[in-house]
This record gives structure tokens, C-alpha cells and sequence, in this order.
């Protein structure tokens, strides 16, 4: 970047506990829009904190958040810190660490432009990339843990320290980073016909009943149920599952990565939890159906959702604009595309596909684990990764 400028630092705790051996540094610089601008990463050695840091960062104002991984998993992060806006360097001095408790979800990793999760269940794993969750099971590796597909030898998924690598039908992505900011957010879960709320984070769970108090508690380990992870929550009865599977709301339809249940001296809730916006994520989604109409051979449609923001190519031309995830749906905003002109078929395609994007009011994901845009009650767009 010709106009960055240096945000200097480091990281420390005041606890005196030594850190885990083989543990890496990783600070995060975010825009106003959430997006990844600038990253430091580096391994700690044989090196107690504190621990600097530089980046190299634009302008704008920005957010901070650093932190410390042992095997891909934060085990000290900050709270977010300000960066202000300006042309000049920024020396932030000690950026303070907090212990985080680990709670054995899935763990988010940027593979290069893709995203994936890999969470352990029991002895085995489970691979999400997109909306398509696949099972691995032990397999022989040199060394660290790998996880292979029984039915596919070209899906695995092989960990070695902080370090991931994961082949998805047979085309290996580039090597996986541990996402600082996405491991660190809490799990929201909720349900309707009763109403309630879960909210899991750095080791307390509180959970808000329709009628009556938020009851909140700490959370251990989890134990595997039927290849789930069910939760106690300390001092309170309550315990909640969570599966990696969809699940929808019942009044929206909104699609969910994961499957929750919590238990009640009641009786047993049902609903869903995660973020919706992380099975879109992370993939490249390719048009295969548009109005019932397929798609002409040879034409190219994609779809990639990424900080906010929607590209790819139209048929014809590239395109990009904004998009937004609520708790009612998905929608799109105004595409600029690129002016390039083509044969009348895919000009045509081209304005078919992106005024089915204008139409859109929500999405879902398939049981292949295809992407269907909906406008209204009417699936317009189907895609797949």
C-alpha cells in the first residue's frame, strides 16, 4: 500500500502464567465495514509476552483485536481496540490479553479466498464449507491429526499446530488460517413457539425464557451425544446441544448453521443458532438454474459474498454491490457491472440474473447444499459451489 502508515504495539497479559509452547501471535486490523485490511502473524517460539507487533494499514479508521492460538484455537485474545483515522503511525503500546475459555465448537479458518469450519466430534470431525457439512474419520497422517471422508478420499482435513490444510472433492484450498474475529464471537441461538434466547461466550452461557429471568452459568467442556456436543450450564439445570446441521426458523425460514436444543426442568426447546451470513461465505457460488430456465452452455454466473459486499460475473460481465443478512431474510443492492458487450444470449442472461439479485427478500440452502434465492415465495436463482 503506497499510503500505508505502521501500527505498532505488542501483546501481553498480566497473569503470571507461561504460554503454551507453540503458540502464534495474530492481530487483526478491520475498516468500518468489517473487512480484513492488514494482518500480523507470527510464531512466539520460545517467547513470553509481551510480544510486538506491526502492521501496515490505510488511512481510515480502523479496529484492532490481537490474540494467541495454540493449535488453531485462541487461548488469549484483546477486547477491540480504536485505531484512529490519519496518515501518521500509530504506536498503541501494550494492548492487554484476557483469558479465553475454550468451548469446542467448530473452528473458522480462512482458506485463502474460502472459509470453512472444522469442528472435532468424539474421534472424528465435521467439515462445513458453505452449506455442505461432510463427516471425516481418522486417518493416517505423518503427523498431527487428519480426518479423511469414508466415502471421498479427495475431502480431508489435516491440522498440524496452528497450522490447516483441507482438500474439498479433491482440489486442495490454500493453507488455512485460524479467523481471529470469527472464533471469538459469542454463539447466539434462539427459538420461537416458545420464544427464547441462548447467548454462549468465553465460557457463560445465558439463556432467556419467554417468561421469567435470564438464567446464566458457566459452561464446560462438552460431551459428545450422538455426534453433537451437549452443554451443562453450572449451578442452574439447564444444559443445550448443538448440532452441525441446518435448521430454520419457524416464522422466517431463515436458514441456520447449526441445530440447538436446550433442556429445561420444562421440558426440551427447539431451534437454531450461528450466523446465517457464514453459509454464504467463503465459496464461489456458479449458477446452474435462473427462473426455471437452466443456464446457456458455456456462460459463466457467480456469486461470492465477502464483507459485505456481492461480486462476480454475470454472464457477461463482472459485477459488484452491496448485500445484507438480517433475521428476516437477504437482500441486494444496486450492481455496477464492467461494460463489456456479448452476444445477445448472455446480455440477455446477464439482465435476467441481475434483476432476479434486485428481487431477492431471502435465501436457503438445499439438502445437496445449493444456494436458492428466493424472491417472495418463488426460488429465482439456483446456485452451487
Amino acid at each position: 500500500m503506497a499510503e500505508a502508515r505502521q501500527i505498532t504495539g505488542d501483546l501481553a497479559y498480566r497473569e503470571r502464567i507461561a504460554l503454551e509452547p507453540g503458540a502464534e501471535i495474530v492481530v487483526e486490523l478491520r475498516d468500518e465495514t468489517g473487512a480484513l485490511v492488514a494482518e500480523f502473524r507470527a510464531d512466539a517460539g520460545d517467547r513470553q509476552v509481551p510480544l510486538p507487533f506491526a502492521l501496515a494499514a490505510p488511512e481510515g479508521a480502523l479496529t484492532l483485536r490481537g490474540g494467541l492460538l495454540v493449535g488453531g484455537v485462541p487461548v488469549w485474545a484483546s477486547e477491540p481496540v480504536a485505531v484512529p483515522a490519519g496518515s501518521g503511525d500509530a504506536a498503541l503500546g501494550t494492548v492487554g490479553l484476557r483469558r479465553v475459555v475454550p468451548m469446542g465448537f467448530a473452528t473458522t479458518f480462512r482458506c485463502g479466498e474460502a472459509e470453512v469450519e472444522v469442528g472435532i466430534l468424539g474421534r472424528g470431525a465435521r467439515l462445513r464449507i458453505g452449506g455442505t457439512y461432510v463427516d471425516l474419520a481418522p486417518a493416517i497422517g505423518a503427523s498431527g491429526a487428519r480426518f479423511e471422508a469414508p466415502d471421498d478420499p479427495g475431502t480431508w482435513a489435516w491440522s498440524k499446530g496452528n497450522a490447516m490444510t483441507v482438500s474439498f472433492r479433491g482440489a486442495e484450498l490454500p493453507p488455512c488460517l485460524a479467523a481471529l474475529e470469527r472464533n471469538l464471537a459469542a454463539f447466539l441461538a434462539h427459538g420461537t413457539e416458545p420464544f427464547w434466547t441462548l447467548r454462549v461466550e468465553n465460557g457463560e452461557a445465558t439463556f432467556g425464557p419467554m417468561d421469567g429471568a435470564p438464567v446464566s452459568g458457566p459452561v464446560g467442556a462438552p460431551e459428545i451425544v450422538d455426534g453433537a456436543r451437549r452443554y451443562a450450564v453450572g449451578g442452574t439445570g439447564l444444559a443445550f446441544t448443538v448440532a452441525d446441521a441446518i435448521a430454520r426458523d419457524a416464522m422466517t425460514g431463515m436458514p441456520y448453521p447449526a441445530t440447538v436444543t436446550v433442556a429445561t426442568a420444562e421440558g426440551t426447546l427447539s431451534g437454531a443458532g450461528g450466523d446465517p451470513e457464514a453459509l454464504l461465505r467463503g465459496v464461489v457460488w456458479r449458477a446452474e438454474d435462473l427462473g426455471g430456465r437452466g443456464i446457456p452452455d458455456g456462460a459463466e454466473v457467480t456469486l461470492v459474498f465477502r464483507d459485505g459486499r456481492a461480486s462476480g460475473r454475470s454472464g457477461c460481465n463482472r459485477y459488484t454491490g452491496g448485500y445484507g443478512v438480517s433475521g428476516e431474510g437477504l437482500s441486494f443492492g444496486q450492481m455496477a457491472a464492467t461494460r463489456m458487450a456479448c452476444p445477445e444470449a448472455l446480455m440477455t442472461l446477464e439482465r435476467d440474473y441481475l434483476a432476479a439479485l434486485s428481487r431477492v427478500s431471502r435465501f436457503d440452502i438445499d439438502a445437496t447444499g445449493a444456494l436458492v434465492l428466493i424472491a417472495g415465495d418463488q426460488p429465482v436463482v439456483l446456485l452451487r459451489h
